[in-house]
């Protein structure tokens, strides 16, 4: 049924280097956050038995700057900031600035350790304030720091509003740049093949990564063979060209193939992480607790480099204020470069929903109302916008409220009966949901029939334990279901990009909408050539003797509206996911310990197919919320070799119950009524955990992640009537809005 390695009948099985001239890569990283590069001392290095070269950035081919698409006209730089190897600045703690190569791994790690750099230390920038300062020095010259902005405008100015409404709250938070952390870190396979390179290792976008790394390594993409490995997790990591391109660099600089495998302290320093957030936020509603306004600033320091910013940066944008009617609302999304580890995965989701449903949250309760009813007194209702002014795709939100009330009135029931003063109970509540593939969006898959009458369905849907594999083989033999073919006579095809279609990166939801309906069309295109006159099927025998082709190639292309760059309005996605989450905690105040004993969700994401396999999304999902929200600890710098030292949540940290059920509501442009679902189960369990603290011990933690340390901490301070000070961001935001207008002429 799952065939990892299966390659195409015709191209026979996947490729391997010649192991007897494999050499073995060492990184030699930078141990400082900013500098500028002056040399590397590899003196005696040479000299070592095994050793064959040490590799610079000089020995890169091509141009040695790897390409980031941007995803807004207005970004203040062009992409090509990020090299392969350091040339002549360092802008990161673990910028690779040379590499080792040598017979053995343990030679090759000995000499790296070696290596000496040769640098002059530069002002280092940590977080977006430092960067964003009047006079700071630029992280990339000729780039202004902060190189992207996001407003947002609905309806009227909301300051008169929330000024005179009868109900405010304020609210900061800041989180923490949150690591990848699968349980493997990068193993890569490179060699010259052909004039070009050959690269296995772990990978989410086969075609989107070589034509990413085209430019730094001297070749066209279609020189560069990628065949992805399988993976037990990448988490966004695998989006990234860099570490992949190390290795096809140095394999053309060598004429050898080559092999390079990282430490986990390795992997920790060189990928990217979900970008560190600081935001400022206000909601207003009126007497009958009807909200009316709302403004927010955010800052995103997106890290040295700007992978997946553009994404990043609207994301903060659509989900303020959503699911519900918010008529009045102003925005912005800025973001800089630092000398931080550059910004990926979950692109500004879980953020958007922690500033808006924290806000939600305290406005109930200061107006004294259920947080739960107060919730789903304000859901929009068809006919409403959502923040971005266009309608929401599909409005079960009430219908999916009124399945989770016996579960919140339960759980509510329950901690208010067992709570006691050394373990208080809690409840929290928080909507969540994510948008599903872009405005824009392609994906093409291949579906051929096979001489004994089974079939291949090929695509570079990538398989990284998320379950690309059954979602591929559900949709073809759905839409194949005429054939009456058993599941193990639909083979999948989908790791080398030499034989595979391009069916875009496997990441934000879009794989099971774009991938699912560019494979219906190709198995729609199969039927059609097969099916005699009389309505019965051809044999590959009588296909072949009609001269009909076997393998037929499908095609999805999105054209929805993306977010105007200078309003914040349109959809900007294909289709979107809802998600609402009650989660139950305790908390000891005598140590600050917080555990989540329970997890309550219901999602809809159009008809569902496979609830096995939804459940498993969903409760992966909460896991990475939960460790957001509580235990895992961003590092740019020494101290953290394994995930245990990030803050991994372990399995006594996740709750035994966790319980998903759906409310369906079949998508007119998804694959069969179904729509993308993973990362809606990513968006707001954090926030819920956090909710869920403050109804038990009646303050808010607004700096992730919610430390034993910072919950006590946070504790003694409201025994001592210390107040909890909001940041003074809001005043920024309206003259920002004002110049950006005036520049634009909206």
């Amino acid at each position: 049924m799952q065939e990892e390695q299966r390659n195409l009948v015709q191209n026979g099985p996947a490729p391997a280097p010649d192991r007897s001239g494999l050499l073995h890569l060492a990184l030699v990283l930078a141990r400082i956050h900013h500098a500028r590069l002056l040399g590397i001392d590899a003196n005696g290095v040479m000299a070592l038995p095994g050793v064959a070269r040490v590799m610079t950035a000089r020995d890169v081919r091509g141009t040695n700057r790897l390409f980031a698409p941007q995803g807004t006209p207005h970004s203040l730089n062009r992409g090509f900031e990020q090299p392969v190897i350091c040339d002549d600045t360092i802008r990161r703690y673990g910028d690779i600035v040379a590499v080792v190569a040598a017979g053995t791994r343990p030679v090759a790690r000995e000499a790296a350790a070696r290596i000496k750099i040769a640098c002059r230390p530069l002002r280092a920038m940590l977080n977006f304030a430092e960067a964003a300062r009047p006079g700071a020095p630029s992280v990339h010259e000729g780039i202004p720091n902060v190189f992207m902005e996001q407003p947002l405008y609905k309806g009227q100015d909301p300051r008169p509003v929330i000024e005179g409404a009868a109900c405010a709250v304020e609210a900061a938070f800041s989180t923490t740049r949150e690591p990848h952390l699968p349980l493997e870190p990068d193993a890569i396979l490179a060699w010259p093949d052909a004039g070009g390179v050959v690269i296995r290792g772990k990978v989410q976008d086969l075609h989107g990564m070589a034509r990413r790394m085209a430019p730094a390594l001297g070749l066209a993409p279609e020189r560069i063979r990628i065949i992805a490995t399988p993976a037990g997790g990448s988490f966004g990591a695998a989006l990234s060209p860099a570490n992949c391109a190390v290795a096809a660099a140095c394999a053309l600089a060598l004429a050898a193939p080559v092999s390079l495998v990282m430490s986990y302290e390795e992997h920790l320093l060189t990928t990217g992480k979900r970008a560190a957030v600081q935001g400022l936020g206000r909601l207003a509603c009126d007497a009958r607790g009807r909200l009316v306004a709302g403004d927010f600033l955010v800052h995103i320091d997106q890290g040295a480099y700007s992978e997946a910013a553009g994404s990043l940066t609207t994301k903060m944008l659509r989900f303020f204020g959503a699911p519900y009617r918010l008529p009045q609302l102003r925005g912005l999304a800025r973001t800089a470069f630092t000398n931080g580890n550059f910004g990926a995965s979950a692109f500004g989701t879980p953020q958007a929903h922690i500033l808006g449903e924290t806000l939600v949250d305290m406005l109930a309760r200061k107006l004294g109302a259920d947080p739960f009813e107060f919730r789903w007194q304000n859901l929009a209702e068809p006919g409403d916008t959502g923040p971005n002014s266009v309608p929401f795709r599909v409005y079960s939100m009430r219908a999916m409220m009124d399945k989770m009330r016996p579960t919140y009135q339960g759980a509510l029931s329950t901690a208010r009966r067992e709570s006691r003063p050394e373990r208080r109970r809690g409840v929290g509540v928080a909507w969540g949901g994510d948008t599903v593939s872009g405005g824009a969006d392609r994906a093409e898959a291949d579906v051929e029939l096979n001489p004994d009458g089974s079939v291949t369905v090929y695509s570079s849907w990538a398989e990284l334990g998320q379950g690309a594999d059954l979602g591929s083989l559900m949709l073809v033999h759905e839409a194949l279901r005429p054939l009456k073919l058993q599941a193990e006579r639909i083979h999948l095809a989908r790791n080398d990009s030499a034989c595979c279609p391009d069916t875009g990166p496997t990441t934000s939801n879009r794989s099971h909408h774009a991938a699912g309906l560019a494979i219906i069309d190709a198995a729609n295109s199969l039927l059609a050539a097969m099916r005699r006159p009389d309505g019965a099927f051809r044999t590959w025998a009588e296909m072949r003797a009609a001269g009909l082709a076997m393998r037929y190639r499908g095609r999805y292309q999105a054209h929805w509206p993306g977010i105007d760059p200078d309003t914040g309005r349109g959809y900007g996605a294909a289709e979107q996911n809802f998600v609402l989450y009650v989660v139950e905690v305790a908390v000891e105040p005598a140590t600050g310990q917080t555990t989540v004993l329970a997890a309550h969700m219901v999602a809809d994401a159009g008809r569902i197919a496979a609830p096995q396999s939804v459940r498993g999304q969903a409760f992966g999902g909460f896991a990475q919320s939960l460790g957001f929200a509580l235990t895992v600890r961003g590092c740019d710098g020494p101290g953290q070799l394994g995930p245990l030292d990030a803050g991994i949540p372990q399995c006594r940290d996740v709750p035994d119950i966790m319980n998903l059920d759906f409310v369906e509501s079949p998508r007119g442009n998804g694959p069969f009524g179904s729509t993308g679902c993973a990362e809606g189960f990513q968006s707001a369990g954090c926030v819920a955990i956090l909710n869920a603290i403050a109804d038990a011990v009646g303050l808010r933690i607004t700096a992730l992640p919610a430390t034993p340390a910072k919950v006590k901490a946070a504790l003694e301070k409201q025994a001592g009537g210390e107040e909890q000070a909001p940041w003074n961001l809001a005043s920024e935001l309206y003259a920002h809005l004002a110049r950006l207008r005036k520049k634009s002429g909206v």
